[in-house]
């Protein structure tokens, strides 16, 4: 039997209960939009850029932003992001808090995956006020792992993840740190066997 159909129309819903009875599955009380707040539509003419404000984040690289009345959810193009309980995605989400609360984000989304979730890069004032790329900070601080992926910012991104690794901050103090894609795999097998 294929399981994969099944597992596709179910992990978004695996994924809500989980968040739910996590509790409210982010860090912060929303700020802007209300429950009469609508998702922003699908939009045909990409690449795009808007301004919006962070209204909360679940980890480093997924974040919900706001322009006016519509919700964003925008996912951090080339990077993975270190779970959000450990002590190094801690460090992660207060960075990038400081950076939300000093100004407006930049996104320019470049596709939407697979869950119609925003792809792109995100600009923001890091602590010396500066317009800063988040995907490349979050590497450069050893915050995120270069998902391998040939965006727009590849080689850059390739190069802050090596140098952070040589310089053995964040994740990389640990010697053989776990990639969150080996985690979800391990996930998807275990959720393959429960169902068989």
């Amino acid at each position: 039997m294929d399981v994969a159909p099944f597992l596709a129309l179910t992990r978004p819903l695996v994924i809500g209960l989980v968040l739910v009875c996590l509790g409210t599955g982010c860090d912060q009380t929303p700020v802007g939009p209300n429950h009469l707040s609508l998702p922003a539509p699908i939009r045909a003419d990409l690449p795009f850029t808007y301004r919006a404000k962070m209204n909360r984040f679940w980890t480093a690289d997924a974040i919900e932003t706001f322009d006016g009345d519509q919700l964003h959810f925008v996912v951090v193009e080339g990077v993975a992001a270190v779970p959000r309980h450990s002590n190094v995605g801690r460090e992660a989400r207060q960075w990038l808090q400081g950076c939300c609360d000093r100004g407006e984000l930049d996104v320019e989304v470049i596709a939407y995956d697979d869950f119609k979730r925003e792809l792109g890069h995100v600009g923001a004032l890091d602590e010396h006020g500066a317009r800063v790329n988040v995907g490349l900070e979050l590497l450069r601080r050893g915050y995120a792992w270069f998902d391998r992926s040939e965006g727009d910012y590849a080689d850059e991104y390739r190069a802050a993840e090596a140098t952070a690794r040589e310089q053995a901050v964040g994740l990389w103090v640990d010697p053989s740190p776990i990639p969150p894609w080996e985690i979800w795999e391990q996930q998807q097998e275990e959720l393959r066997a429960m169902v068989r």
